[in-house]
């Protein structure tokens, strides 16, 4: 019973899968800190597999330290996020841009991907998922969108 007891209040550190509901009653998944092509693959396919009553968003930033594999591996990612039927994905950074095809939604500069976001005008029920290596700065965005915190934190 107490094992049940830890794992129900379990929260999860900032940056490394903490769920936080905003005042819009969207949910933020906070992935921030860290990416590599089979932690960004889990974590598309299981937002992607969850029935949610909202819509689906997934904003990828690039996994570092991945060497000469690298355009490969977000090439892999890339047909992941395209085959989980979001409503809106886009991939933060200039990994993305080998294999990129003309729908995806590249984002190259850190405004494109604060209006990309503002314009999904996030709401009850919808899910975005935040994700990529810490070196690209995701977790600005993070901090930015915990402002809009339900019980503002």
């Amino acid at each position: 019973r107490q094992a049940v007891r830890e794992a129900v209040s379990f929260e999860s550190l900032p940056g490394r899968g903490e769920v936080v509901r905003l005042q819009n009653g969207a949910f933020l998944i906070d992935e921030s800190y860290n990416a590599s092509p089979k932690s960004m693959t889990a974590a598309i396919q299981s937002l992607g597999e969850v029935q949610i009553r909202g819509r689906k968003f997934a904003l990828l930033g690039s996994m570092g330290e991945l060497g000469a594999g690298a355009s490969a591996a977000h090439q892999q990612v890339m047909e992941v996020a395209r085959g989980q039927g979001f409503d809106w994905w886009g991939a933060y950074g200039s990994d993305w841009q080998t294999g990129a095809k003309a729908t995806d939604n590249l984002l190259t500069d850190w405004e494109e991907v604060r209006r990309a976001v503002a314009g999904l005008n996030l709401r009850s029920g919808d899910v975005l998922l935040v994700k990529g290596s810490h070196a690209c700065g995701l977790e600005r965005l993070v901090k930015e969108l915990k402002g809009q915190e339900a019980g503002g934190r």
